[in-house]
């Protein structure tokens, strides 16, 4: 019996087929301490967060699957909501609706 992780195997599925990828989630994004998108997110910032308890549970595994991802892919990587369709239109038009993971 194995226990994968979604996010991480979308990883895995994107990187082979050298595909976009954004991860999606039941929030807008990553939120800061006050409920707030933050717009993008690094290594440092991330680490910050979850040491402060601002990010947790869940979306820790997520936020470093997509800091993973944005390094092993050499590209942008987005967390967003699923739970809006006229945002996931706009994210499929390239906009930015999330949380942006660049490469680093």
């Amino acid at each position: 019996m194995m226990n994968v992780n979604a996010d991480q195997a979308a990883v895995a599925v994107a990187g082979a087929l050298d595909a976009e990828l954004v991860l999606l989630s039941d929030v807008s994004g990553v939120l800061d301490g006050k409920g707030h998108l933050l717009e993008n997110l690094n290594q440092q910032q991330a680490d910050e967060l979850i040491e402060g308890q601002v990010i947790t549970d869940g979306m820790i595994v997520k936020v470093q699957a997509a800091l993973q991802a944005a390094s092993d892919l050499g590209r942008p990587i987005q967390v967003a909501s699923w739970r809006y369709p006229e945002k996931l239109d706009q994210l499929f038009a390239g906009q930015n609706v999330g949380t942006l993971f660049l490469p680093q």
